[in-house]
């Protein structure tokens, strides 16, 4: 694959609390907003080898994915990589302690499927890659706010 999109933000709550909600399948629709549902196929605890599928709008169109968890490291590191669909992709989140609060990176490395539109859509990749990155960033700072606000209900 190419050069991974990466985006980050700092979420004031503690790195465990931040792992957990980042890797439990029914909360990633409410902070991943091309997000449409999440299917556990493995029916196991999530953790490495767990799969799953993944439903994605990507440019107006229902994209579904199946992806396993390649690395499960509490309260660090989920790594998933897609095993059949559409837009394979390798997806890292990595989780680090940091004053105040946790610094939570994503990097998002995906690649455009073989076929002769996809060879001229590789001469836009960085485009799509700006739009990912973008659309990442959007990601994490609802993700901030989500549990920052939820501190503040809950304290």
């Amino acid at each position: 694959m190419g050069k991974p999109v990466e985006a980050s933000v700092v979420i004031k709550r503690p790195r465990v609390e931040v792992f957990k909600f980042v890797t439990d399948l029914d909360s990633a629709p409410q902070w991943q907003a091309e997000l449409v549902e999440v299917r556990d196929v493995s029916q196991t605890p999530i953790g490495a080898g767990a799969t799953m599928t993944v439903v994605r709008l990507h440019l107006g169109r229902r994209v579904e994915n199946t992806m396993r968890v390649s690395a499960y490291e509490p309260p660090g590191r989920i790594s998933l990589v897609t095993v059949s669909g559409y837009l394979p992709a390798d997806l890292d989140f990595f989780l680090e302690a940091v004053n105040g609060g946790t610094r939570v990176i994503v990097r998002n490395d995906w690649q455009l499927p073989d076929g002769l539109f996809f060879r001229l859509l590789r001469l836009a990749k960085g485009l799509f890659d700006r739009m990912d990155q973008r659309q990442w960033m959007s990601n994490l700072e609802k993700l901030r706010a989500l549990l920052e606000t939820r501190a503040v209900k809950s304290g």
